[in-house]
């Protein structure tokens, strides 16, 4: 367990792996949602989600594989990287879906609101 203030992480024993059950802080109540928006929209950039709640700021996310700290790159707070240094693809990726985000930015208001 994972325990921060702006959430909670739990990690899920599953007969055929894992999954990450988060719990989110009012601060953070808007994120459940917006990760099911976005891993519909771009579901092979985003982990898979299994479940979400709402009202309850409950996430339920798919293992999405190796960690970055195991990748070289801690966001630990003790060292500095960049993040294009240890995953290239990830990062490629994770930008094109922030130029796409910015495009379709009218439409991610609400849920953050909701």
């Amino acid at each position: 367990m994972l325990e921060r203030q702006w959430a909670t992480v739990l990690r899920v024993p599953l007969a055929d792996g894992v999954a990450w059950f988060k719990a989110c802080a009012p601060v953070q109540a808007f994120e459940p949602r917006l990760t099911a928006e976005l891993h519909g929209r771009w579901s092979d950039r985003v982990a898979d989600v299994l479940a979400f709640d709402a009202d309850r700021g409950w996430l339920l996310l798919a293992d999405a594989g190796t960690p970055l700290q195991e990748l070289g790159n801690p966001f630990d707070g003790t060292t500095r990287g960049s993040c294009a240094s240890a995953t290239p693809t990830s990062s490629r990726g994770a930008l094109r879906s922030q130029r796409a985000l910015v495009l379709a930015a009218d439409e991610f208001p609400r849920v953050a609101r909701s």
